[in-house]
C-alpha cells in the first residue's frame, strides 16, 4: 500500500495509523478528535485505501535460457519480482539442448512457479529471446517440433 500522509500540527501521519485506530476503536468521533480530521478527510483516506487494495502489484518474471555451444550444455534461469521485492530465483541445468529449447524450458519453469504464487495477481513475463516472444505472441510460426 502506498504511503499517504496528511499534516497534523506540522507532523506527518501515515494513513495506516488512522486505519489501525479506527479498527481498534471503531469510533469515528474519537478518530476525528485524535487526528484533528473532518469527516470528508476520513472519507478520502478510506476511499484511497480501497483503491490501493483493488490495485494489485504486478509480478514480473524474467526468464532466460542458453546453450554453449549451440547445441550443447544448457541452462535456464528465472527471477520473480513482486513490486521491488525479489521473491524467487531459480537456475537449472538442462543437459544437452539447443539455445531455443533452453529458452522455452525457462518459460515452462517460470509458468510452474507462477502457479505456486498465492492470490490473484497480474504477471508479466520478460525474455530477451526474439524467437520465443514472437512465437508466443503469434507473430512467427513454430517450425521445430521439439519446441
Amino acid at each position: 500500500m502506498e504511503e499517504f500522509f496528511f499534516w497534523r500540527r506540522k507532523t506527518k501521519v501515515p494513513k495506516y495509523e488512522i486505519l489501525k485506530f479506527l479498527a481498534e476503536n471503531q469510533d469515528f468521533s474519537s478518530l476525528y478528535k485524535k487526528f484533528n480530521l473532518t469527516s470528508e478527510q476520513v472519507k478520502d483516506i478510506l476511499l484511497d485505501c480501497a483503491k490501493n487494495f483493488k490495485t494489485q502489484k504486478k509480478v514480473k518474471v524474467f526468464i532466460d535460457g542458453a546453450s554453449i555451444p549451440n547445441p550443447g550444455p544448457a541452462g535456464a534461469g528465472v527471477v520473480i519480482y513482486e513490486g521491488k521485492n525479489k521473491i524467487k530465483a531459480i537456475s537449472k541445468f538442462l543437459g544437452q539442448r539447443t539455445n531455443n529449447q533452453a529458452e522455452y524450458l525457462a518459460l515452462l519453469i517460470a509458468l510452474d512457479e507462477i502457479e505456486k504464487i498465492d492470490g490473484e495477481k497480474e504477471f508479466e513475463i520478460l525474455s530477451d529471446s526474439q524467437l520465443l516472444v514472437s512465437q508466443i505472441n503469434g507473430k512467427w510460426r513454430v517450425k521445430d517440433p521439439s519446441i
